[in-house]
């Protein structure tokens, strides 16, 4: 128990530090702006998975390009994970960086349903995976829901401001539906039930 207490402390005792470290470089930078400093932080490593360890869990599209772009964008969805645990942004800030994230998810899960089912649409492609039984009528509903959600990307069609709309809890379930999608598509085999990404 006491071990577990020792990371716990030491485990807050490094953000707090690095969260000072990291103010008192900002304000060095921001005081003498004429100068070129150029003090970049190095990302730790291993936080992005490597493309070709995405594209193993992909074996239902066959279609080379859009598995390599699809592990591409998924490099993208391990920052905003790692970002989003990591830093305390709060208000607008974070929820515009958490709706990015969202219509990212929504794009991916578009990518891979549209490449299945070969229909005009993402919502006939969503309706024919569930016809087909390889999604379950929960998982039609959330990627029906993260959809209507991506689509607040085209902000000259947005009727309303953006504040307080976007949360923690949003970002999760986004994340979820991309994990519940790729799980009914291993565990299911599309093709054997006639659906395939036409290659």
């Amino acid at each position: 128990m006491d071990d577990i207490q020792e990371i716990f402390d030491k485990a807050y005792d490094l953000s707090d530090k690095i969260s000072k470290d990291l103010k008192e470089l900002e304000e060095l930078i921001w005081k003498n702006y004429q100068l070129p400093i150029d003090a970049k932080i190095n990302f730790p490593q291993g936080v992005l998975r490597r493309a070709e360890n995405i594209r193993i869990f992909l074996p239902f599209i066959n279609d080379g390009v859009l598995k390599t772009n699809l592990s591409y964008h998924l490099m993208l969805a391990d920052f905003y994970d790692w970002f989003l645990n990591r830093f305390d942004i709060s208000l607008t800030g974070q929820e515009m960086l958490i709706k990015d994230a969202i219509c990212l998810y929504g794009n991916l899960c578009a990518a891979v349903v549209k490449a299945l089912a070969e229909k005009k649409g993402v919502k006939p492609c969503i309706r024919h995976l569930f016809e087909k039984g390889i999604i379950n009528e929960k998982l039609k509903g959330d990627l029906e829901w993260l959809w209507n959600t991506r689509n607040n990307e085209h902000i000259e069609g947005l009727e309303e401001w953006e504040f307080k709309k976007y949360s923690l809890d949003d970002y999760k379930r986004a994340s979820d539906t991309w994990k519940l999608l790729m799980g009914s598509l291993l565990s299911s085999n599309p093709r054997s039930k006639g659906v395939t990404d036409g290659q």
